[in-house]
């Protein structure tokens, strides 16, 4: 996902440059990496992976983990309100648009998760 593959500090929820060095902001640093890990490495690491453990995390971090999660379902939400009052398309040309655009969403996120 697009939106996921962004550097965010933990510590205080700045945005990085991907090719980072710790933040500068805080100085908050990931020894392990060598630097902080886009939410999208973050995601794809073992669960029960303590290398990687975080301390010390802002709550704001963990609000822009979840907006951006969060993104692709908002733009399809956009997308099928968009097409709502276009006199242009039939009703049933609409309900096709709206389904096409979730389930291509859907598909996108569950894609995501596999490669997890």
């Amino acid at each position: 996902m697009k939106n996921l593959k962004i550097a965010i500090c933990p510590g205080c929820a700045q945005a990085l440059p991907i090719d980072n060095r710790g933040c500068t902001a805080c100085g908050y640093e990931d020894n392990t990496a060598g630097r902080i890990l886009t939410l999208e490495e973050i995601v794809k690491l073992p669960a029960g992976d303590q290398v990687h453990a975080f301390n010390d995390v802002s709550p704001a971090f963990i609000a822009a983990v979840v907006n951006a999660a969060a993104a692709p379902f908002v733009e399809a939400l956009e997308k099928i309100v968009l097409h709502y009052p276009n006199p242009d398309i039939t009703h049933e040309d609409y309900r096709v648009r709206a389904c096409k655009n979730a389930e291509q969403t859907l598909a996108d996120y569950r894609s995501a998760g596999q490669s997890r």
